[in-house]
């Protein structure tokens, strides 16, 4: 016989809020996926866009292109609402000049799924000039300043019939410089 050990997080209701601040990374219900157990997701103290912690992904030294990267929230039940959005600060950055045409950019998307994860929808992606917070290219790590945060919002409103989701954040690196995450609100 084979046996092993399982952690389970029953969903969670919305609203669900995340900074990164607690002793544990991932938070409990989260979730990482690191395929080649490289550089994957990370809490890093000292750069949160409020309070100390965020997450980042280090693109700046990965160069396994086209890696994929995902952190997953918790399954969250959102049937109850009348509206769903996700929200989160983002700050990046590229080594290549964003206006250089035909590169090929590291890109973050926002995945959701309504099969525990089987397969996921796109509804957010951006790369390049579009996910930048510091403009121009910067050719040592990055790591952002107070200023050099975006908030972003995505309306999940027509998955409210869906009743339980599961979040992904995917990072798909190509070696351009690091992406970090703050303030994930659902």
């Amino acid at each position: 016989t084979i046996s092993t050990a399982i952690m389970y997080f029953p969903p969670v209701n919305a609203p669900l809020v995340e900074g990164f601040e607690g002793s544990r990374f991932p938070p409990d219900g989260w979730d990482l996926v690191n395929e080649d157990g490289a550089y994957g997701w990370e809490k890093i103290a000292g750069f949160g866009k409020t309070g100390n912690s965020a997450v980042y992904k280090d693109n700046f030294n990965d160069d396994n292109n086209g890696q994929k990267d995902y952190l997953r929230l918790p399954v969250i039940n959102i049937s109850n609402a009348d509206s769903a959005f996700i929200s989160f600060q983002v700050a990046a950055a590229t080594y290549t000049n964003p206006s250089s045409p035909g590169n090929t950019w590291d890109t973050l998307q926002v995945l959701i799924s309504t099969d525990c994860g089987k397969t996921y929808t796109t509804v957010y992606k951006k790369w390049g000039a579009d996910l930048v917070t510091r403009q121009g290219p910067v050719t040592t790590n990055f790591f952002p300043t107070a200023n050099e945060w975006r908030k972003d919002s995505v309306n999940i409103s027509s998955f409210i019939s869906q009743g339980e989701i599961m979040l992904a954040f995917q990072n798909t690196t190509e070696h351009e410089n690091n992406i970090f995450l703050d303030d994930i609100n659902v």
